[in-house]
């Protein structure tokens, strides 16, 4: 019982303030961490920066670069870490640019419906709930988290293809295809933000270039924290693993904003045209 109660607290700290602060006239929304947010001045671009940065910190797409990270540094070599590091950071974001451009090309296809508009909606609500959930009970029930058996089976993965003895060229190749069936597997995971953003860029009705823009620059935020430990991987030549408390944080910020957003394209769909 008060577990749930903290549940229902938390929720209602993250839904209620939105719900105040969303006005017709200024339409100034309150987001968890960020603050007050007035989206006549947000724009497209902001957003996709904003959203794509929120995205990033998922622990989901996280856990894998800290892991594969922490095996390279055994090598000690700053070259070795750079190319494997690098190429599996690179298809990994080729892979979600390509996943959150199939969300884009569905709501193209089925162009605005009411009926889409509400689904994603309550999607969105749902994954945000089960988001906060995890705070409190990482894992328990239903989670939106990769299974133990198939991340155990990627840590092995990670242990053959960043193996010194193993060929340069032979690594890259092996890291490339590994980060391409990570992303795959992470997807359940992350679904959420390329959810509700992908269905809000739509509604405006862009120049076919502009949305691909967008969600490039969606994606040059969202590998903007892989990109910073990267770098500092490689200076220190040290990694750690992502702590749980990094885990469960993200996963109650990224829930919150989701539900956030979920509710107010529910409720208040107009709040959400930007340009």
């Amino acid at each position: 019982m008060r577990v749930n109660k903290f549940i229902i607290l938390a929720i209602l700290l993250l839904i209620l303030p939105s719900i105040a602060y969303a006005q017709e006239e200024n339409r100034i929304i309150e987001l968890p961490i960020v603050g007050e947010v007035d989206l006549t001045k947000l724009g497209l671009l902001n957003l996709s920066i904003l959203v794509g940065i929120l995205d990033g910190f998922n622990a989901c797409a996280m856990w894998a670069l800290c892991f594969l990270l922490t095996f390279l540094v055994t090598s000690g070599s700053r070259k070795r870490i750079f190319l494997i590091g690098g190429t599996f950071i690179f298809v990994s974001g080729i892979v979600y640019f390509l996943f959150i451009s199939a969300w884009l090309n569905v709501f193209l296809f089925v162009g605005y419906m009411e009926i889409i508009r509400i689904l994603i909606s309550i999607f969105a609500i749902i994954f945000g709930l089960v988001c906060i959930k995890d705070f409190f009970n990482f894992g328990q029930g239903i989670s939106f988290i990769i299974p133990k058996t198939t991340r155990d089976k990627i840590v092995k993965r990670m242990q053959s293809v960043t193996n010194p003895k193993l060929a340069l060229p032979s690594a890259l190749l092996a890291v490339a295809a590994l980060a391409a069936g990570i992303n795959l597997v992470e997807l359940l995971c992350t679904t959420g933000f390329p959810a509700i953003y992908t269905s809000i860029l739509t509604r405006h009705e862009l120049p076919a270039l502009s949305y691909y823009f967008y969600l490039a620059i969606y994606i040059i935020f969202y590998m903007i924290d892989d990109l910073a430990i990267f770098s500092i991987v490689i200076l220190t030549l040290g990694a750690k693993q992502c702590p749980d408390k990094y885990k469960k944080l993200s996963k109650l910020i990224s829930g919150g904003v989701i539900l956030i957003l979920g509710i107010i394209m529910l409720l208040m769909p107009d709040l959400l045209m930007l340009a």
